[in-house]
């Protein structure tokens, strides 16, 4: 969803995080865990651009496709790997290899090869699971 659908205040009050393993914790694929909801977006995007929305259950088989637990293809997204020129809401453009487009409403996350390959480690090593987000915020 973007901000001004979800309301601008809501999500600048969240804990967003990168993975450990993104260069610098730059750009990459930014995740945010609020009450039984999963926020993802793209760091480029500066909070403009879309922001794709999940529940725990949905996060949970999500991050089972990306890490290769599951090959069942998501409800929410299609996550889509080919080569694309991009132009992020901040006006940035640039080569893209990796794609979360939202099945029921057309929004698309778009990432270099680079942050998905940083996201994937994290997603592997638990960064992302629910309950190990939930127990660093405690």
């Amino acid at each position: 969803m973007m901000n001004n659908e979800l309301g601008e205040l809501a999500l600048e009050g969240l804990a967003w995080r990168t993975s450990s393993y993104s260069q610098n914790n730059a750009a990459c694929v930014d995740v945010a865990f609020d009450d039984g909801t999963v926020y993802v977006r793209d760091t480029k995007d500066h909070g403009t651009g879309p922001v794709i929305r999940f529940s725990h259950t949905e996060w949970q088989a999500f991050l089972d496709i990306v890490t290769g637990a599951s090959d069942t293809p998501h409800d929410i997204v299609e996550i889509v790997n080919d080569q694309r020129l991009t132009t992020h809401a901040n006006g940035r453009t640039e080569t893209t290899a990796w794609h979360l487009e939202e099945r029921t409403d057309g929004r698309e996350l778009h990432y270099t090869r680079g942050e998905w390959d940083a996201f994937v480690l994290g997603a592997a090593t638990g960064e992302f699971s629910v309950s190990s987000t939930e127990s660093a915020t405690v």
